[in-house]
């Protein structure tokens, strides 16, 4: 399995190479939310990808060997 480091550099690369993917970006948003107590919530994904059919890849990449 890839270090966190590792996964990021490796995943554009599995990506540019799928011809279903015709688009990635690196921390496209931040979501911010109110969690059950008031308090605010953030998250920033590192990589955003979308395919021609506006899905996007599964969220765990096959990890290279």
């Amino acid at each position: 399995m890839a270090s966190g480091s590792n996964a990021i550099r490796v995943q554009p690369m599995v990506l540019d190479r799928d011809p279903d993917v015709v688009g990635l970006a690196g921390r496209p948003l931040r979501l911010m939310w109110h969690d059950a107590h008031g308090r605010v919530q953030s998250w920033t994904p590192q990589l955003l990808a979308r395919r021609t059919d506006g899905t996007r890849p599964a969220r765990r990449l096959p990890q290279p060997h």
